[in-house]
């Protein structure tokens, strides 16, 4: 069996995501519309696509 070694990528990884979040105490409205307000301000243009409908599987067999 192996035995697990902490991966020093994914401990930066999550260091720099606590620090973002706690930049916003946390608050994931505040850090979505941070998010959004960047991507507005980056003049960048993003492809948004319209959620997929979920298939309604039926019980009677249709």
């Amino acid at each position: 069996m192996a035995t697990w070694k902490p991966d020093s990528v994914i401990a930066e990884v999550r260091a720099v995501k606590d620090a973002y979040a706690a930049e916003f105490d946390f608050d994931i409205d505040a850090i979505c519309d941070h998010l959004a307000a960047v991507e507005k301000a980056s003049g960048r243009t993003y492809v948004s696509y319209p959620p997929r409908r979920v298939a309604v599987e039926t019980t009677d067999g249709e």
